[in-house]
């Protein structure tokens, strides 16, 4: 392959990625906006539903219930309260009540998950939560929430 066509694949590829991202973080924006968030120096956004692994999402519950008033965060409780105890979430100032989980339909995750984002507010990294590997993805939720 010559220079030319790898350079012109990697900005092609560069291209697609950069574009997948402003559209997610449109769409992110665009939920803030419905529940009239204000969402300026966010840098990480916390969504907890009550899909796929009970004690998952109750580990990862715990841990954010330690940031729900870390102004550079917002948490977005997708629950019922069925499976998951919401009562630090309901007053907090840095929480979303979607109990319509309308976030959802904008699939930017799949159920519980951490969405960091960039200085300017591009999506930058998602961490959904599973049982496989849910220990390292909450010490890494942690060390990123820390860091901000």
């Amino acid at each position: 392959m010559s220079l030319l066509t790898k350079t012109l694949l990697f900005v092609v590829i560069i291209l697609v990625f950069s574009c997948v991202s402003k559209k997610s973080t449109n769409k992110l924006l665009d939920f803030f906006e419905m529940f009239s968030y204000e969402y300026e120096d966010i840098s990480a956004v916390l969504v907890l539903t009550e899909e796929g692994c009970p004690t998952c999402n109750r580990s990862f519950a715990s841990l954010i219930e330690n940031y729900i008033n870390n102004p550079k965060a917002v948490c977005i409780v997708s629950a019922k309260g069925n499976k998951v105890d919401l009562s630090n979430f309901i007053d907090a100032d840095q929480i979303i009540l979607d109990m319509d989980n309308i976030f959802s339909k904008q699939h930017l995750t799949k159920g519980t998950a951490s969405i960091f984002l960039t200085p300017s507010g591009l999506i930058d990294t998602v961490v959904e939560i599973n049982a496989q590997s849910l220990k390292q993805d909450l010490d890494y939720i942690s060390k990123r929430l820390k860091e901000h």
